[in-house]
């Protein structure tokens, strides 16, 4: 049998020879070593069925945020959730951005959605600007805001952000904000619009920043009970194992994690997105763990070749084929990609 080529990063398992995958966005510090430990602590609690409703992870996130515990809903990743508004809410028009990430657009089809794009120019820095809020109409059911967007990693303005939210209500649709990433950088959440508007659903993961990408555990803020309720009745029995509520809740005990993680990231990001120019790249400066760049090479078959993979985005509406995209890895593993590009980009 041949699978069909993956459309995302970290599809190891399908190209033989990859020793470095920079195709994925994951926390450069790995796995925190409490979280290993008390995923192997906890060994003897994975012989019974996993809490079908995570309330202890619930109890302690809603503590964190300060909301009552009916504001969560938790999934197989925030993909998991994804679908599931899209079943849930079942929208006949939906916007987005182009680029972002394609789950919307995919979930979107399954429930025939029309679906209409803001599309981020690349002569603007894939800048999002005010002018989207002309586009927010009562025909639209739902938007969908990626915020840092995938894959060019820039932060929506705050205040744009919060006029978004107000637009959406004043117009009867639901916005949708995937802030999956929004835990490696300094921006602003609409987590505190969330008492004031209940057509705001907010969208994160453990995945990207605790690097629990194998294990799957996303989540949702929202204060439209009903809505919430929805998301839960559509879930699969037992959608989030014990191992991955156990990972989560070791998770947030870590001290500094995100702090330190923040600091890491800038720091390479900057190193990484400097050499990437020095090698004649144009590069996107974005506030993410990753870098959106292009080049009129094939850089992803030429890296393949040296067993390194990397994400090519010509999958993303909006780009083509010369668009790329890295995830920032640790200093030596950075070095060793931009060396490995300029050894290959002096061969062509």
């Amino acid at each position: 049998m041949t699978f069909p080529e993956y459309q995302h990063g970290g599809d190891i398992y399908g190209i033989t020879g990859i020793r470095k995958d920079f195709s994925i966005n994951l926390n450069p510090l790995g796995m925190p070593a409490a979280v290993q430990q008390a995923i192997c602590d906890n060994v003897s609690h994975y012989d019974v069925y996993p809490d079908p409703y995570c309330r202890e992870l619930a109890t302690k996130l809603a503590a964190r945020w300060g909301f009552d515990l009916s504001w969560l809903c938790f999934g197989n990743g925030a993909a998991d959730l994804i679908f599931r508004l899209f079943f849930a809410l079942k929208p006949r028009r939906m916007l987005t951005l182009a680029p972002t990430f394609s789950e919307y657009e995919e979930a979107a089809k399954l429930v025939d959605c029309d679906i209409s794009y803001y599309y981020l120019s690349a002569d603007k820095d894939f800048v999002l600007a005010e002018d989207i809020l002309t586009l927010i109409t009562k025909d639209l059911d739902l938007v969908f805001i990626c915020n840092p967007n995938n894959p060019t990693g820039l932060l929506a303005q705050a205040e744009l952000m919060t006029k978004l939210v107000k637009r959406c209500a004043d117009c009867g649709v639901v916005l949708a904000v995937d802030e999956c990433f929004m835990p490696f950088t300094t921006g602003r959440s609409l987590r505190d619009q969330l008492l004031s508007f209940d057509n705001l659903i907010i969208f994160r993961a453990f995945t990207k920043i605790y690097s629990m990408a194998g294990l799957r555990l996303g989540y949702i803020m929202c204060s439209n009970e009903k809505l919430v309720h929805s998301l839960r009745r559509i879930a699969q029995p037992w959608a989030v194992s014990t191992v991955a509520q156990v990972a989560a809740l070791a998770a947030l005990d870590v001290p500094d994690w995100i702090k330190d993680t923040v600091r890491l990231v800038a720091t390479e990001r900057e190193r990484v997105a400097s050499g990437l120019e020095r090698l004649g790249l144009k590069v996107f400066r974005g506030e993410a763990n990753y870098i959106l760049f292009c080049s009129q090479f094939p850089l992803d078959v030429l890296l393949r070749e040296r067993g390194i993979l990397i994400r090519s985005c010509a999958n993303f509406v909006g780009l083509d084929q010369s668009y790329y995209r890295i995830g920032i890895k640790t200093r030596e593993e950075n070095s060793y990609l931009l060396r490995q590009l300029e050894s290959v980009l002096t061969s062509v």
